[in-house]
């Protein structure tokens, strides 16, 4: 299985790990932080978080895939498209 994370919101990737259910997500700071971390000591949520992270990662963020991502974006700017792609 992969491991869940634990982010705010601020983070870029927050509303993939939301969407997946594959961490937690939620507000910057030290309480909110703690109380991830307490929920992560139940083993079951642990599990059931990081049996959908790695799928996750797999398919959005594995090196191939950043690399091709990568490689696209600097193909449309070598071609002169540099808008932004939503």
């Amino acid at each position: 299985a992969g491991l869940p994370v634990i982010i705010s919101h601020e983070v870029g990737i927050h509303a993939d790990i939301t969407a997946a259910a594959a961490g937690i997500v939620g507000p910057p700071g030290p309480t909110a932080f703690a109380g991830a971390v307490a929920r992560m000591l139940d083993l079951r949520v642990r599990a059931e978080m990081g049996g959908r992270a790695r799928p996750l990662a797999e398919s959005e963020y594995s090196s191939q895939v950043m690399g091709g991502r990568l490689e696209a974006l600097y193909r449309r700017i070598t071609d002169g498209d540099v808008r932004p792609r939503h």
